[in-house]
């Protein structure tokens, strides 16, 4: 027997899968695929407190811009994966090219140059579109017949940090990889009718 959900039932949150595009080019390894957690999907609005003259009793809040939440994701110790291989990248010969930036982590006479305020006020709105040309993720909550219910698209992704669990010699747990990843851009997609 089908078991039809209504419209206005909240999702379980235990079903879910993340899905990684390099250059646009998707991860075909399942691993990429599976985490024990995603968390930290978050927008907010940052605004301005003004303060009318004449107005004692209240302030006026504009808004200035979107910000969005750091996407911490876990899963226990893989082999080596796209993902993988693209956190070593980055983290382990700071090559931030892997980042998808446009003109922007070109080696110079062999030494790779960091990401500095001068280098980003030069680049382009053009070349900042072209972000998505690094890695996106795409999140998807999944119905108990693996449908996706919504989905989460995460361009420009860079990545903050990548922790291993604890090693512990009296422990029979699973070893956590921790990934935390900073993005440019976040749009969501409510897929349930």
């Amino acid at each position: 027997m089908v078991k039809i959900i209504e419209p206005s039932a909240p999702s379980l949150s235990h079903r879910f899968t993340a899905t990684f595009f390099l250059n646009r080019v998707p991860s075909v390894s399942a691993a990429d695929m599976r985490f024990q957690r995603i968390s930290g999907l978050s927008r907010g609005l940052s605004v301005k407190t003004v303060n009318e003259g004449g107005d004692n009793v209240g302030s006026r809040h504009l808004p200035e811009r979107v910000t969005f939440g750091n996407v911490v994701l876990e899963r226990g110790v893989m082999p080596t994966t796209m993902l993988t291989d693209w956190l070593g990248r980055v983290f382990n010969d700071f090559d931030i090219s892997a980042l998808g930036i446009a003109g922007v982590g070109k080696a110079v006479n062999g030494v790779m140059h960091r990401l500095d305020a001068k280098v980003l006020g030069q680049l382009t709105q053009k070349a900042l579109d072209q972000f998505s040309d690094g890695l996106t993720a795409i999140i998807m909550l999944l119905d108990e017949h693996d449908l996706p219910i919504s989905s989460w698209t995460l361009t420009g992704v860079v990545p903050i940090r990548w922790q291993v669990g604890d090693l512990d010699a009296s422990s029979n747990t699973v070893l956590i990889n921790t990934m935390e990843l900073a993005y440019h851009r976040m749009r969501w997609l409510g897929v349930r009718a």
